[in-house]
């Protein structure tokens, strides 16, 4: 299991700096890595539709 510590740590940095207080998180987690490409190549598309 990977030690997410550091990540969850910039998160609650992030949510702060919004505002908002680290008890406002309700939960943390790891989403596929096959998220991250989809989700970029989704924005890939819409920027290019815009150029056009």
């Amino acid at each position: 299991m990977q030690d997410d510590s550091e990540v969850i740590a910039v998160i609650a940095a992030a949510v702060a700096a919004l505002g908002h207080s680290a008890e406002d998180i309700a939960y943390v987690r790891r989403l596929p890595e096959a998220g991250w490409t989809q989700n970029a190549r989704i924005e890939a598309i819409s920027v290019r539709k815009e150029c056009f």
